[in-house]
């Protein structure tokens, strides 16, 4: 009996060796690995992006009921009102499926009594709470006589 014997074959399409396809599964794992990565990232700044847009918006509702006061009715808050809660110059508010924020606000009378400084600012609770916070800010001025509480 003879013993058949391999030869080597020219085919190109002779198939991968194992060699070969170890590479090639490397190479989509880091791949995959990467893409998995940026999702991540992307999911969230997202959520970032969110809260950000939440406080955004609270904060200009609040900037709008300071502006539709009557400015007589608009009194000085302390001066630390938008560091330390109090009940007459902060809220909290609850936005379903984004965040709970609290909101203050400091009102400050200028040089002239008849202009006031409006400051607002809202920071979701919880965490990276200062990476979506906003803060606006304005001066109020009263111009329509001493009818409107106009000094």
């Amino acid at each position: 009996m003879t013993r058949a014997q391999k030869t080597p074959s020219n085919n190109p399409e002779a198939g991968f060796t194992i060699l070969e396809a170890v590479i090639a599964t490397l190479i989509l794992l880091f791949g995959l690995a990467s893409i998995f990565n940026l999702m991540i990232v992307a999911v969230s700044s997202n959520s970032l992006a969110n809260r950000a847009s939440g406080a955004v918006t609270l904060a200009s509702h609040q900037m709008e009921i300071l502006r539709s006061t009557p400015f007589s009715a608009l009194a000085d808050s302390p001066t630390d009102s938008l560091e330390v809660a109090d009940p007459d110059f902060s809220r909290i508010d609850h936005v379903e499926g984004v965040a709970s924020y609290e909101t203050r606000w400091e009102i400050t009378t200028l040089s002239d009594p008849n202009l006031k400084y409006l400051r607002v600012r809202v920071e979701p609770q919880g965490f990276r709470g200062r990476a979506a916070r906003s803060e606006l800010t304005t001066v109020r001025t009263c111009t329509l006589g001493t009818a409107a509480g106009c000094l």
